[in-house]
């Protein structure tokens, strides 16, 4: 009996050892040094290495960003109706005369057709009558005219064009490119392909020069680029969401040429 008492003493005694043993080998219970690289997201960003394993941390969700407003083009309107071209916004209000020749009639002259409209932006709203004869009429930026009015249930087709040119409102346009760097956490002499500045989508906002008032904002294409109708003056332009990375630092421009060239630079933090 005292021998199998013995015996058993010594197994247990095996066994803790056999515990400790493992404990003390145990890798996954030790701090593991993660290397410094980073993962660039699909927003911008970048992430890091983290956890056991080392592996990189999730990226932001990437929202889908609004899909650009064309600035120019053709839009068709009834009456009553509103519709709107990059950031101009116009409403069919009535017919004020159709004077036109009748359909099957010869006349010396074709006649015209009046159109009360409101026209509406993000920095003005203006009442206007505009006939199917006129120059394109300049507002805010924009050049607007009459190109088809149908009969009947009256329709009326506008053509839209930003205007670069000089207007009488003294207004301009700002056109501008976004892009991050740095893409590579070492950039090498000559620049590698893969590594060059990216087209940054975004958003755009334009506050005026001195003071936290929104003038106006927009949104950059795919190609990190924005256009924006404004009155000369001087702004601040603002680039990207606010977050720590990538950041965008805010752009002087002064507006008092018809068109003015601004590139942002934003940093992904990537080093």
């Amino acid at each position: 009996m005292r021998k199998i008492y013995i015996l058993l003493l010594l197994l247990a005694a095996i066994g803790a050892t056999a515990v400790v043993w493992l404990n003390t080998n145990d890798k996954s219970t030790q701090p593991i040094a993660c290397t410094m690289e980073a993962k660039l997201c699909p927003d911008g960003s970048a992430v890091g290495r983290s956890g056991p394993n080392c592996e990189f941390a999730e990226c932001p969700a990437v929202v889908p960003a609004p899909v650009p407003v064309a600035t120019a083009g053709d839009i068709t309107l009834g009456i009553g109706q509103k519709g709107n071209v990059g950031d101009l916004n116009i409403t069919v209000n009535s017919i004020v005369q159709d004077s036109r020749c009748p359909v099957g009639v010869q006349c010396i002259w074709a006649g015209e057709v009046k159109v009360n409209v409101t026209f509406l932006s993000k920095l003005k709203t203006e009442a206007k009558v505009l006939s199917s004869i006129d120059k394109p009429y300049s507002f805010d930026g924009y050049r607007i005219s009459i190109t088809a009015v149908t009969r009947g249930e009256y329709r009326v087709t506008f053509h839209v064009t930003l205007d670069s040119k000089t207007t009488v409102g003294n207004t301009g346009v700002i056109t501008g490119l976004v892009t991050l760097s740095p893409i590579c956490p070492v950039e090498r002499m000559p620049p590698e392909p893969q590594c060059a500045p990216k087209p940054y989508q975004t958003k755009i906002e334009v506050f005026s020069s001195g003071s936290s008032k929104l003038v106006k904002s927009t949104q950059t294409g795919s190609d990190g680029r924005f256009t924006l109708a404004l009155p000369f003056g001087d702004y601040t332009i603002q680039a990207g969401t606010g977050t720590i990375h990538p950041s965008c630092s805010p752009v002087a421009v002064s507006l008092k040429a018809s068109t003015t060239l601004v590139d942002i630079s934003c940093d992904t933090g990537i080093r």
